[in-house]
């Protein structure tokens, strides 16, 4: 534990929130109730810098998922073609490119949607890291604050 010359242990306490009006006014009042401005600052987060990856980890999902439906459709357009009139072989072909497709596209249809929901998701998650250096007394204060004008998470440590 860290204490300074006069007893009073300084921390820092860490905020996630969205940028709005609302925090700009928690930042104001920290400020009117004593938090110095250089005592406080504001980390925007970068933008999604992952999403290449994600894409990639889709489109290899794709093929695998249309791999594996091409082999089990592929085993049934056999077994069917023995019976029907164009025999196995040709049963065996059709259904595997149909299996192929089939999983393919279903999967890169599915795994849009999830991308294009996590993107309305995305706009909803947190964009400024606040961090503030305050004394133990006024700790209290700092986290009434910040909760009430919609931090997403509070954390806090020793400075």
């Amino acid at each position: 534990m860290r204490l300074k010359k006069t007893g009073v242990m300084r921390l820092l306490v860490v905020g996630l929130f969205n940028y709005s009006t609302e925090l700009e006014q928690a930042l104001r009042l920290l400020e009117s109730n004593g938090i110095d401005r250089s005592k406080m600052m504001a980390v925007p987060m970068e933008a999604d810098s992952n999403r290449q990856l994600i894409s990639g980890e889709s489109r290899e999902l794709s093929f695998d998922v249309g791999f594996a439906a091409a082999t089990a459709l592929g085993v049934v357009g056999i077994s069917i073609g023995f019976v029907l009139s164009w025999g196995p072989i040709l049963w065996g072909l059709i259904s595997t490119a149909s299996g192929f497709m089939a999983g393919y596209f279903i999967t890169r249809l599915i795994s849009a949607r999830k991308k294009n929901a996590h993107m309305g998701r995305h706009a909803c998650l947190p964009e400024l890291v606040i961090i503030v250096r305050c004394e133990e007394e006024s700790l209290e204060q700092v986290q009434m604050i910040m909760h009430h004008y919609g931090a997403w998470k509070l954390g806090i440590m020793e400075s």
